[in-house]
């Protein structure tokens, strides 16, 4: 038979082991609880990533969609050759050949291959800025430039050109 002494140390004993393997038990479910709280923060960044992204991107299709919205219903033509007399290009302008319309949704599209001959690069720049930031909706979907031999200050530029406007169609 234990001795009271035995006895309580046994008890002692015991606890300290049941104390030890529930310390062990806490710390292995706070390690876990600990790898899904970095985990959610890793998703939670992730997600606001993609949060900023969308709302970039929103804000630029409701910009083309205001741009759009306040197209007046002039024809495309006049239009680009609104913005060359503006920028003081429309003697150099070599050729505007008409492509293929396209119709999306309430939309049209209407695609022009635009040359131009002899500019310089200020004056490029000054139409692209034109036709970027102006009131109407103006896509540029292809640009190439070339140098002209005898003056390689100046350049032939080629552009492939988008107007969209809303309506029935």
């Amino acid at each position: 038979m234990l001795k009271n002494k035995q006895k309580t140390a046994l008890w002692i004993y015991i606890t300290l082991v049941v104390g030890i393997v529930g310390l062990l038990f806490i710390f292995g479910e706070l390690k876990d609880a600990q790898k899904k709280y970095t985990s959610a923060k890793d998703r939670l960044y992730e997600f606001n990533t993609l949060l900023k992204d969308y709302e970039q991107l929103n804000a630029k299709v409701i910009s083309i969609e205001k741009k759009i919205e306040s197209t007046n219903a002039l024809s495309a033509l006049k239009v680009i050759e609104d913005i060359f007399s503006s920028v003081g290009l429309k003697d150099r302008l070599a050729s505007i050949k008409p492509g293929i319309k396209k119709t999306h949704s309430k939309m049209l599209e209407e695609n022009f291959e635009i040359k131009l001959d002899n500019a310089d690069l200020n004056e490029i720049v000054n139409f692209l800025y034109k036709i970027e930031n102006g009131n109407d909706s103006l896509i540029i979907r292809r640009f190439s430039m070339k140098k002209i031999f005898s003056d390689p200050s100046r350049f032939s530029i080629t552009i492939d050109i988008a107007y969209v406007k809303k309506g029935d169609y």
